[in-house]
């Protein structure tokens, strides 16, 4: 009896066996066949082409000309400029990491007048002998004109900021208060005051 069991089992893992191949070989027959037969060779013809054809065929009355002297973007305003300014300086003067070498402040130090810029200048030179690693990514959020005149501004800059202390992480929202001087070449920033937003 065992062996008829032993039996039955051979043949019918044969038979399905068989059969999954007669399966794959059909599949893979009509396959070959739709790509053969889907596969049409068409000259290439530019695009430039099709374009010039279709606009003759259009009649005289769709033809139109376009004005693209509207599709240039208006000037910012000013405070617009400012607060742009002051939002991407924030985010570049807030992000750094030991590893860095003070090379955030050094990018905008061209950024920056008197006392702040002299800081910056000694904190560059300090960040690179720092020997344990810790960074912050600073993203500015909102950016709001406190006050404003032709010569100087106060603003105040929304940040998130992701600080790293060897492996750990950890997040707070803080305030940046800029105050910032107009020159010649524009404005610059006189000073930066950081504040950890309440919870």
């Amino acid at each position: 009896m065992e062996e008829q069991t032993k039996r039955t089992t051979i043949l019918v893992l044969a038979a399905l066996g068989v059969v999954i191949v007669i399966f794959v070989g059909i599949f893979y027959w009509l396959n070959k066949q739709k790509s053969a037969s889907s596969v049409v060779v068409t000259p290439a013809q530019p695009a430039a082409q099709i374009v010039a054809e279709r606009a003759e065929a259009l009649p005289e009355t769709t033809k139109t000309e376009v004005d693209h002297s509207r599709d240039q973007q208006p000037p910012d305003s000013k405070d617009a400029q400012l607060r742009r300014f002051c939002g991407d300086f924030i985010a570049r003067f807030g992000t750094y990491s030991t590893d860095g070498g003070g090379l955030n402040l050094q990018q905008v130090l061209p950024l920056m007048t008197g006392d702040l810029k002299a800081w910056a200048e000694g904190q560059a030179a300090v960040s690179a002998r720092v020997e344990k690693f810790s960074g912050v990514v600073t993203k500015a959020l909102a950016v709001k004109i406190i006050s404003q005149t032709a010569t100087d501004a106060i603003v105040k800059v929304g940040t998130q900021r992701i600080y790293t202390e060897g492996d750990g992480l950890h997040t707070k929202l803080e305030d940046a208060t800029m105050k910032l001087v107009h020159d010649a070449t524009g404005w610059r920033v006189s000073g930066v005051t950081w504040e950890v937003r309440p919870n």
